[in-house]
């Protein structure tokens, strides 16, 4: 796995993910077990910020303050991964010949894909503008990003049928298993999620897969339109990947 900001073999890049994930999951299920052990159910449907609260009963008043740093680091650390991950996506797509061009311009040095981190900024004020509060903002977003992970998931039976992926490149553990129990688990999660917003007359889930669906007629007339060419690396197919001298 290459990128601008990064440079790591197939190896050590899925030994990465795989202590992250296990990280993550620990930590998750961590935190709901204290949420249940000191907090009743009643009492986490009331509450807002549900781990200000338990620091509240563990530290005092001073718990809140503690959680309220908690959250902004966490939120800071987020965002983070969201730009040098999310913002890829449209370069890459750019680059291979499949989005608009100007979002595959990167920095000469750096290999930073900066145009796609402005519009992506540009976009994600607008949302915070116009959507205003949290709960409208996770709504409306959420769906987007579920749908997102299950298309890329789903993509690996799409790649495997073709026989697609380059000679060496990490196996999934598992296939056909393991990406078919993300798949079923996070649609009928997604599902819920939606259904639940909308019973509550909430439409931002509804708005956000709108807009994210009108992708798929737009790629479409843009492919009818543009004359077919090769990625950007000079062999079809094949996705540009940024070199760390470039």
């Amino acid at each position: 796995m290459v990128a601008g900001e990064t440079s790591l073999s197939p190896r050590k890049a899925a030994g990465a993910i795989a202590v992250g994930v296990l990280s993550i999951v620990v930590l998750y299920v961590g935190v709901n077990v204290a949420c249940f052990y000191a907090l009743s159910l009643e009492e986490i449907a009331r509450e807002k910020i549900v781990a200000a609260r338990i620091l509240a009963i563990a530290l005092g008043p001073r718990g809140e303050t503690v959680a309220s740093v908690a959250i902004l680091v966490s939120v800071l650390g987020a965002l983070n991964g969201q730009f040098l991950a999310k913002t890829r996506v449209a370069y890459a797509l750019a680059r291979d010949g499949l989005g608009f061009k100007l979002l595959g311009r990167s920095h000469r040095t750096h290999a930073t894909p900066y145009v796609s981190i402005l519009v992506s900024t540009g976009v994600a004020a607008i949302l915070v503008v116009s959507l205003k509060t949290f709960d409208a903002l996770t709504a409306y977003f959420a769906p987007v990003e579920w749908t997102a992970l299950l298309f890329g998931v789903g993509a690996l039976f799409v790649l495997r049928r073709r026989g697609s992926g380059a000679p060496g490149a990490f196996r999934v553990p598992g296939y056909p298993w393991t990406p078919l129990f993300f798949v079923l688990s996070a649609g009928l999660s997604l599902a819920a999620v939606v259904t639940g917003e909308v019973l509550r007359r909430n439409y931002s889930p509804l708005v956000g897969l709108a807009i994210a669906g009108a992708g798929f007629p737009i790629h479409a007339l843009r492919r009818r339109l543009a004359t077919p060419r090769a990625g950007l690396s000079g062999e079809a197919g094949v996705p540009w990947i940024p070199r760390s001298d470039s």
